[in-house]
C-alpha cells in the first residue's frame, strides 16, 4: 500500500486538470461519498484549496477508495474551506488596506483590460499549481507521520504554504489595484473571493468620514467572458447587498451604493 501511495503522490505532483476535466470532476463528486466527507455545500462557495484538494482526493479515490476515505476523514481540517478562507481574508484585507491608504495615487498608472485579464489568468494558474503542490505536501507529511517505517522526505510544508500565499498575494495585488474609498473593481475574482472582498471593504471604509465615500461604485462586469455568457458576479453581489440591506442603484455591470 505504501508503494501505491508513493506512486500516487508522484503522479499528483505532475498531473493537472483542464477546465473541462474539472467540470467533469464536479459532476462526479455530486454523487461521491467524498462529497459528504469534504463537507461541500456549494461548489461556488469552495475556496481554491478546497477545489484542488477535491481533485487530488478524487484521483486517489479511483485507485484506492478505502485509503482515500481514510485520508479525507483524517485530513479534513487541513483541507477545509474554513482554514483556507482565513488565509484568503488576511491577504485580501492587506491589499485593500494598502490601496485605501494609497488613495488616488494608485490610479496614476494602469494596464489595458486585456493585459490585466491575461496576467490575472496566468497568475491564477500558477496559484492553482502551487496549491496542488501544497496539498500533496500535506498528504505526504500526514503519511510520513502516521505510517510506521515511512522514509518519505517531504519539503517543509511552510515553504509550500508560503509559495501559495505569495501567488495569491500577487493575484490580489493586481486585481484590487484600482481600489479607493469610492470605487472597487471585482473583475477576475471568484464569487467567494468577491463576497469576501465586499465584506472587508465595507468594514474598512465604514469608519472613514462620510464625505470620503458619499457614494461607492462596485464594478462586477456584465459576465461577457463568463462560461456560457452567464454572469456570476453581478447576481452574487446583488444578493449580497440585499442580504445586508444595503440600498443600491443597479447599473450595467456595476452597482452604486
Amino acid at each position: 500500500m505504501l508503494m501505491m501511495l508513493i506512486f500516487l503522490i508522484n503522479f499528483m505532483c505532475f498531473n493537472s486538470h483542464s477546465n473541462s476535466q474539472t467540470l467533469l470532476i464536479v459532476n462526479i463528486l455530486q454523487s461521491s461519498p467524498l462529497n459528504r466527507s469534504l463537507n461541500i455545500s456549494s461548489i461556488g462557495e469552495m475556496t481554491s484549496l478546497h477545489h484542488v484538494a477535491r481533485d487530488v482526493f478524487l484521483e486517489m479515490e479511483r485507485n484506492d477508495p478505502e485509503l482515500t476515505a481514510f485520508l479525507v476523514a483524517e485530513m479534513h481540517d487541513d483541507c477545509s474551506n474554513k482554514s483556507h478562507q482565513q488565509r484568503i481574508e488576511k491577504l485580501l484585507k492587506r491589499q485593500i488596506e494598502h490601496y485605501l491608504k494609497a488613495g488616488e495615487q494608485s490610479q496614476q498608472i494602469d494596464m489595458e483590460p486585456s493585459d490585466v485579464a491575461a496576467e490575472a489568468s496566468k497568475i491564477r494558474s500558477e496559484m492553482q499549481q502551487a496549491l496542488r503542490v501544497e496539498v500533496t505536501a500535506r498528504i505526504s507529511l500526514f503519511i510520513e507521520g502516521n505510517i510506521e517505517g515511512s522514509k518519505m522526505c517531504a519539503e517543509p510544508l511552510e515553504n509550500r504554504v508560503s509559495a501559495t500565499d505569495s501567488k495569491m498575494n500577487e493575484l490580489y495585488h493586481l486585481i484590487l489595484r484600482r481600489t479607493t474609498c469610492t470605487f472597487i473593481d471585482l473583475h477576475y475574482l471568484t464569487v467567494m473571493e468577491a463576497k469576501t472582498v465586499m465584506t472587508l471593504y465595507l468594514q474598512l471604509i465604514s469608519p472613514l468620514p462620510l464625505d470620503c465615500h458619499p457614494n461607492v461604485t462596485i464594478v462586477t462586469g456584465r459576465g461577457l467572458h463568463s462560461k456560457d455568457g452567464i454572469p456570476k458576479l453581478q447576481p452574487a453581489i446583488k444578493s449580497f447587498l440585499g442580504q445586508h440591506r444595503i440600498r443600491y442603484e443597479e447599473c450595467l455591470g456595476s452597482f452604486r451604493i
